[in-house]
């Protein structure tokens, strides 16, 4: 081909990269030369041929050719990482790697993470991760591995800003300590106020990057949480002009045209990140929803179905950070009622709705969509399972756990309806095989925080406080963003009379979440019991107000006697 086609560099390109396939080290030299000859702005050239350099014992070719392709494309990291993974000296390879980060935080996340898993100080992490990259699984990104793992990365977001004021002070200079510090920042809660420290952070990464794409998403994902929209459209417009391939701002951007009522453009920033980044539900979530608004029923069904089987957060009402109002859960009934007209035979539709009036506590309604989904397939396992749930929610267990157990049997991967099951278990007073059916996620996934949360839960239900409280532990240690986590935490801490490691869990959750009903109530609880009645009082009407149904009998006589008291 490059006989015929002499014009064109690019069989010799191919020719270059077949003899480096083939051990032809030597060979490719000359022939991955003339292509950088013919193409000097190719990246792909610059690592090849520092590749046939490396692999032929030219150390100082090699790096100037990895050299070479950073400066071509700063926006890739694999330059940076071959000239780590190649250098000798080892305070060389790891600043080799930090110039990685600059292209590419996910890495950066990577070696946060080994370093708060024990594997040493900053250079150890740092290293960890080169070594991480040129491991046997080179075709799945390391992002992905760690999220495979069910690792979360940042476990808190104060812990999260801590570690990002250290990483600032050791490397004042570098664009992405800067910018972990904002995005750390930013995605405290708002009652921090931390929001416009967290922009001036992203301001500064945004200066000393202004050629890489990344530094204006996380910009524009700020400038989103501060209200700035049109701000935030300009930061992730030019971060995918300077970084095409960073597949985490077509999703931001395409849930932010959603939001300004441009379906159409965000439907085509969310397929792109959907085909780049599959496993992740936010973005099939973000296009379930674009889809039910251009009217593609059939669509969004599917998206939702595959979001929920990632994550069980997403459902058809899903409202961030609280549950759904009364008007919300009445708007996506009306909107599913649409949608089953117009696509009857769907299945997934009818037990969405079902889903929903689970919420509403419509049992005799949920149940009613549940029979007609499953009359038009019966082996539906999405809705076995919510049917099961209602079940069991509705005072059932045993009902419901037959079901649950047919849902298992139809997806045996879907740890989210073993969980359900032994649950059902829990709720049936069979504490043991409650227990039996965790063991069994645990030895699938020793890792599963949602195991550990079912258990402490069970375990709570079972009057068995000291063994709930390890088990929320350890539920914390795998996920400490999550509120149940720390509201199981604090429960088993008041069950114990640990009054006031019980009330600072509980505003541990609060802080996490501010709408978390439970949490309100379990410290007013707490407050009441340590003799602060004017602060119990306080809390317990803030619930009363916003969260009235998790009101039990006693919880009201309680207030009645702290308001006759006041």
């Amino acid at each position: 081909a490059a006989a015929v086609l002499p014009a064109d560099p690019w069989p010799v390109f191919y020719l270059g990269a077949s003899l480096l396939a083939r051990g032809r080290y030597e060979r490719a030299v000359p022939v991955l030369a003339d292509f950088r000859r013919r193409r000097p702005d190719s990246l792909l050239g610059h690592l090849f041929g520092g590749l046939a350099h490396e692999l032929t014992g030219d150390a100082r070719r090699a790096e100037a050719a990895y050299t070479r392709a950073s400066r071509v494309d700063p926006t890739c990291p694999v330059p940076h990482l071959l000239r780590a993974h190649m250098l000798k000296d080892a305070a060389a390879a790891v600043s080799a790697a930090e110039d990685a980060f600059e292209a590419e935080p996910d890495y950066l996340h990577a070696a946060l993470h080994r370093m708060k898993s024990g594997a040493g100080g900053w250079d150890d992490a740092v290293r960890g991760i080169v070594r991480d990259v040129f491991e046997s699984r080179r075709d799945v990104s390391l992002s992905a591995r760690y999220l495979a793992a069910s690792v979360k990365i940042m476990p808190y977001q104060f812990e999260y800003v801590r570690w990002g004021e250290e990483l600032v002070r050791a490397h004042p200079g570098r664009s992405w300590a800067w910018g972990v510090l904002g995005r750390a920042l930013v995605r405290c809660p708002r009652s921090a106020g931390f929001l416009p420290r967290g922009l001036e952070a992203l301001d500064k990464a945004v200066k000393m990057a202004p050629t890489l794409g990344w530094v204006y998403g996380w910009r524009g994902l700020a400038r989103i949480s501060a209200g700035r929209k049109t701000e935030a459209l300009r930061d992730l417009n030019k971060c995918v002009e300077r970084q095409k391939y960073y597949f985490w701002a077509y999703e931001w951007r395409g849930a932010l045209l959603h939001a300004l009522a441009r379906p159409k453009e965000a439907l085509k920033d969310l397929d792109r990140a959907v085909s780049t980044n599959r496993p992740y539900p936010f973005a099939l979530n973000r296009r379930s929803l674009v889809r039910r608004s251009l009217g593609n029923f059939a669509g969004a069904a599917a998206d939702l179905d595959e979001a929920f089987g990632i994550d069980a957060r997403y459902s058809w009402v899903t409202i961030t950070g609280r549950a759904p109002k009364k008007r919300e859960l009445d708007s996506g009934i009306r909107e599913l009622t649409r949608g089953i007209r117009r696509e009857p035979t769907l299945p997934s539709l009818r037990a969405w709705r079902g889903q929903v009036r689970l919420q509403q506590r419509d049992f005799t309604g949920a149940f009613r969509d549940f029979d007609a989904a499953l009359a038009l397939e019966p082996a539906h396992a999405l809705t076995l399972a919510w049917y099961g749930r209602g079940l069991v929610e509705s005072g059932l267990p045993a009902q419901g756990l037959r079901r649950l157990i047919r849902a298992i049997e139809l997806k045996p991967s879907r740890t989210l309806y073993r969980l359900w099951a032994a649950e059902a278990h829990g709720r049936a007073g069979q504490t043991a095989e409650a227990l039996a059916a965790l063991d069994d996620v645990l030895r699938r996934e020793p890792r599963s925080w949602q195991a550990w949360q079912c258990r402490a839960r069970i375990l709570l239900d079972a009057g068995r406080a000291r063994a709930a409280l390890r088990c929320a532990d350890r539920a914390i240690s795998l996920e400490g963003r999550n509120a149940d986590n720390y509201h199981l935490k604090a429960t088993a801490l008041r069950t114990l009379d640990r009054l006031p490691e019980a009330e600072e869990t509980a505003e541990m959750a609060l802080a996490i979440s501010a709408h978390h009903g439970r949490a309100w109530i379990l410290r007013a609880d707490v407050r009441a019991k340590l003799g602060r009645s004017c602060e119990a009082i306080a809390d317990y009407e803030h619930a009363l107000r916003h969260f009235p149904f998790l009101f039990n009998s006693e919880q009201q006589e309680r207030l009645k006697s702290l308001l006759a008291n006041r």
